[in-house]
């Protein structure tokens, strides 16, 4: 017969997430164990590198660096992809203290204010399903042209765009084990297809006629991009936004933490090696590229610049596969962003944070949240209907990002000075303050420059997102419910088993 011990609020740095098994400690910081831990840390790894989909995310950008510092945005994407190692680095050490379903939304409402959280969760699950919106109507026409169609017009790519968000749904709606294995199979193995034939087939491209090659100081220059006399930090500063544009979404994998075996390690890891991989990855391919592309008006105007610079040296086929390779890796991309932004959904709805929370946060009979899966769709599909509107919100993916984590990160600061986290097996240890301070920072210059680029139209948009989650917060959700988290831990049983928390 177990024991248990009267319910007793727990402060967090009396807990250890070293020790305590993924429900026990579930359990411990308030919650019980309703989703299914059916992943491991390969596909925690998976989950963030999808995420970031570094092949594809170039392939989209790279356009952008050259037309504003030529093959400088070299050092530029060094530069900026490197600080958002930094703020990679930062948030999984958080995440290894809290490896919660929401990541950030819940982090913050623990640490600061639930208004607060609830905000930062609002903004991350908004840029989630914009970039959804986004993502599926620019792929549509790639995808359908591999079957011979011609997407030409508003409904046509709308139809085909709806398309491809079904089978993303579809996908996530079978439970995120089956879902991991697509992108285990699919995602990963497209990524690192597109990375090999980027990287690999330059460098033999390379090695049998390095003639068809510029020289390793044209990385160096601007290529007359910026004219003498100009300067060219403000530039270079804006094209530091293209590794925003890629490396972004750190808490991907943080975000599914209570669908993760050995989460406190798997979920923390599997972010920083998948957020290297991509800055070590994509400083490569940029390098390369830069190299072998034969004229930079050509590639920065093509509609896949950096596909177009391969095909210099390597042929139509090879290219070709490469932009197959790119372009599935982004649906699977697709498939990541709506799993994600559905458990930040299903997180505010469990802790009755949303309007109709019961409803939102219902499981299926296989522990999936399939409402806040349909319900993350739909909406994904009703942005697609309103072209110019989704063409605003397709811009302000970035900024919206860059400011959730900007909160996290000042958020994580200040707890920090007040009293330690819980223990846990992944620590950034005596640089932990310099790297947390340093991601800060970048965040902040991030989204003043982001904003910056058009003040109009991103800051602008951003304010009004912002007046519309306070209204949806503080209107929309009862009062009774509106703010009242999970505080007490769990009854623990001197067997270690966990059971239901305290309200």
């Amino acid at each position: 017969m177990s024991i248990q011990s009267e319910p007793r609020p727990l402060d967090d740095a009396a807990l250890d997430a070293r020790t305590a098994t993924d429900e026990v400690y579930l359990g411990q910081l308030g919650y019980q164990q309703q989703l299914k831990r059916a992943i491991g840390a390969f596909s925690s790894f998976g989950v963030q590198f999808t995420m970031i989909a570094v092949a594809g995310g170039i392939n989209l950008v790279f356009g952008i660096g050259l037309n504003t510092v030529g093959p400088l945005m070299l050092l530029a994407w060094i530069v900026a992809a490197s600080l958002q190692i930094v703020v990679a680095l930062a948030i999984a050490d958080v995440c290894s203290a809290y490896p919660l379903a929401g990541g950030s939304y819940q982090i913050i409402s623990r640490l600061a204010r639930p208004w607060l959280g609830w905000q930062v969760g609002y903004w991350l699950f908004a840029a989630h399903i914009f970039a959804v919106s986004g993502e599926a109507v620019g792929l549509a026409v790639f995808v359908a042209a591999w079957f011979g169609l011609g997407l030409a017009g508003t409904w046509p790519i709308f139809f085909g765009a709806l398309a491809l968000i079904a089978v993303c749904t579809v996908v996530d709606v079978i439970g995120i084990k089956y879902g991991a294995y697509i992108n285990n199979v699919f995602g990963v193995f497209c990524e690192f297809g597109a990375i090999a034939i980027a990287i690999l087939g330059v460098l033999i491209a390379w090695i049998v006629n390095p003639h068809a090659f510029h020289s390793v100081g044209y990385v160096f220059t601007t290529a007359g991009v910026i004219q003498p006399g100009q300067s060219v930090l403000v530039p270079f500063l804006f094209a530091m936004l293209v590794p925003a544009f890629v490396i972004s979404g750190f808490d991907a994998s943080g975000t599914a933490g209570e669908e993760t075996k050995s989460a406190a390690r798997s979920v923390p890891r599997g972010m920083v090696y998948a957020n290297l991989g991509a800055l070590v990855f994509g400083t490569v391919m940029i390098f390369l590229a830069l190299l072998a592309m034969p004229d930079l008006h050509a590639t920065a105007t093509a509609p896949e610049p950096l596909r177009y610079a391969l095909q210099n040296v390597l042929g139509f086929v090879p290219a070709q596969v490469f932009s197959v390779l790119a372009v599935l890796s982004l649906v699977i991309n697709m498939m990541i962003l709506l799993l994600t932004a559905a458990r930040v959904l299903w997180a505010q709805a469990r802790d009755g944070q949303l309007p109709l929370a019961r409803y939102v946060g219902m499981l299926d009979s296989d522990r999936v949240p399939i409402v806040a899966v349909l319900v993350s769709a739909v909406i994904s599909v009703l942005l697609m209907l309103w072209t110019t509107l989704l063409t605003i919100l397709v811009t302000m993916v970035a900024v919206v990002w860059a400011a959730g984590y900007t909160v996290l990160l000042a958020v994580i600061i200040a707890r920090k000075r007040r009293a330690p986290l819980p223990a846990h097996p992944y620590s950034n240890g005596r640089w932990g303050t310099l790297i947390d301070w340093v991601a800060f920072l970048w965040s902040l210059v991030l989204v003043a420059i982001l904003v910056w680029s058009n003040v109009s139209v991103i800051g602008g948009g951003f304010l009004a997102m912002v007046a519309i989650g306070l209204v949806i917060y503080f209107v929309a959700i009862p009062s009774q419910r509106r703010g009242r988290l999970p505080r007490t831990a769990a009854r623990v049983d001197i067997a270690g088993e966990a059971t239901a928390p305290e309200a």
